[in-house]
């Protein structure tokens, strides 16, 4: 297991995971997903092997607070702990950079996955690409 970060910019591996996962999957349209952020974004990309796997990407908001988001394990590798692992990886980036919180705008089905992680709701439920969310929090110290 490997991480490669990018800095803004979109890896081709991500961009991949991401069209699978978000549009093919999720029907998300992709002028929603690739959204620009990735142009002022870190984002990594996990192999397995030669194989790229999982994704995620760190965008710094204007008020200076740091939001992971876009993780996506492509269907094949779910439930072998790439998405967890790519979220820690995420985390460890963060608390390197000097954050001392970390957002993350995650679907109401990915919920019980980052509380597990140590994450907590801190707002009401909201629509976004026509997939019910809501924004949950962790302090890394």
């Amino acid at each position: 297991m490997e991480f490669k970060w990018y800095k803004n910019e979109l890896s081709p591996y991500a961009r991949a995971i991401r069209e699978e996962v978000f549009c093919k999957e999720q029907g998300v349209l992709p002028e929603e997903d690739f959204d620009g952020s990735d142009r002022h974004s870190e984002s990594v990309v996990l192999l397995a092997g030669e194989k790229a796997v999982a994704t995620g990407r760190i965008v710094v908001g204007s008020r200076g607070e740091a939001t992971i988001g876009r993780i996506a394990v492509i269907r094949s590798e779910r439930d072998k702990g790439y998405g967890a692992a790519t979220v820690n990886e995420l985390l460890r980036r963060c608390s390197e950079k000097g954050f001392d919180t970390v957002y993350v705008h995650s679907q109401i089905r990915a919920k019980g996955f980052y509380k597990k992680l140590g994450f907590k709701e801190c707002s009401d439920v909201y629509m976004e690409a026509g997939i019910a969310h809501i924004n949950m929090v962790k302090e890394l110290v």
